[in-house]
């Protein structure tokens, strides 16, 4: 295999590599959010996430991640730094409690969560609807929920 990696151009990987690169960011909510930075919010796509939690907090939320990224990234840069890389990762769990403090847990929820965008959906739906089966009490909305979460079982 290595002779024939061997004859293919270097720029023609590099080329393949940013393309697969490129098309994987479609999709992440953390570039999705990123973009939101530079978007008038009229423009502003209806991702759930922006239905559930106000933008300005979904901006800070963002920002704090932009943060610990580049740091991490300044960090594993330098070769004097490069050894406080792994200490920084566990420094990052505290950092992630700390957000407890500034955010809620259904914002946490919304904007961290690490399951896939599809069961991010779901579990979002079925949230929903308890919660609008608490507010109003209504009895055909307990009934739809627990049919829901039979079906899944």
């Amino acid at each position: 295999m290595a002779p024939l990696l061997s004859k293919i151009p270097m720029p023609v990987l590099y080329g393949v590599f940013l393309y697969m690169g490129i098309n994987s960011l479609d999709g992440l909510q953390m570039f999705d959010r990123l973009l939101l930075f530079f978007m008038p919010k009229k423009y502003q796509p209806d991702h759930p996430y922006l239905r559930q939690v106000p933008t300005h907090r979904v901006h800070l939320f963002t920002a704090i991640q932009v943060g610990c990224f580049i740091i991490l990234w300044l960090i594993q840069s330098f070769k004097q730094t490069s050894i406080l890389f792994p200490i920084m990762l566990v420094l990052l769990i505290g950092i992630r409690k700390l957000l407890d403090r500034v955010f809620s847990n259904f914002e946490l929820k919304v904007l961290g969560d690490i399951l896939p965008q599809s069961k991010r959906q779901e579990r979002l739906d079925q949230e929903e609807i308890r919660r609008k089966s608490i507010d109003c009490g209504n009895m055909e909305i307990i009934v739809l929920w627990m049919r829901r979460i039979l079906m899944m079982k």
